[in-house]
């Protein structure tokens, strides 16, 4: 017959206690988040409340043709009114242009849906959303680039020929104030240079 074996009674409260804990951690954890971003902005040490956090979920239409959800966040500085959009990886953008310019999330052939006042925060009422690329081009920085050498190039060519032109018209004036003797052609038809 097999010995018994029965748990001290140190072993079975350990194991009241972790049968308890454990579904309370769980909740915890899966709770945590919701509530923080509900909750109200602590207030700073001036006694003045600080920035307000809002999470914005973001569906991502992938260039694979997938769909996916994704968060960006949003800290509003109530002081200062401005708001800076953080993403998944802690990178801050300035707007949605800012955002769509830099960010390595995505590229210019996925599309996100977000509401049209972001990143201002919807109260829920009326709520449009947009489609934008996630990623705007690079390509205006190549036009831009290139239309900023071209214009170097005609001021450059538009100075020298007003330069030109003014320096053929100082000789002309130099030529009349010479004598006529001088300017006139000789044997080889080219006028006199010395005396």
């Amino acid at each position: 017959m097999p010995a018994k074996t029965s748990l001290g009674p140190r072993a079975a409260a350990r194991a009241v206690r972790w049968a308890i804990a454990l579904p309370l951690l769980l909740l915890l954890a899966v709770c945590a988040p919701a509530v923080s971003a509900s909750a109200s902005p602590a207030p700073s040490p001036s006694g003045s409340p600080g920035p307000e956090a809002y999470e914005q979920p973001v569906l991502v239409h992938r260039k694979d043709g997938s769909f996916e959800w994704t968060k960006l966040y949003v800290l509003h500085r109530k002081e200062t009114g401005a708001f800076t959009i953080i993403d998944s990886r802690g990178k801050e953008y300035e707007d949605l242009d800012d955002f769509r310019a830099r960010n390595e999330l995505f590229t210019e052939e996925d599309e996100i849906t977000i509401p049209r006042n972001f990143p201002t925060p919807s109260d829920g009422k009326d709520l449009q959303l947009i489609t934008v690329s996630g990623h705007t081009s690079d390509a205006w920085m190549w036009w831009s680039g290139g239309g900023i050498a071209v214009a170097v190039l005609v001021l450059t060519a538009l100075i020298l020929a007003v330069r030109a032109r003014r320096e053929s018209r100082s000789y002309d004036a130099w030529l009349k104030g010479l004598p006529d003797d001088r300017r006139e052609p000789q044997d080889g038809g080219e006028a006199k240079t010395g005396p």
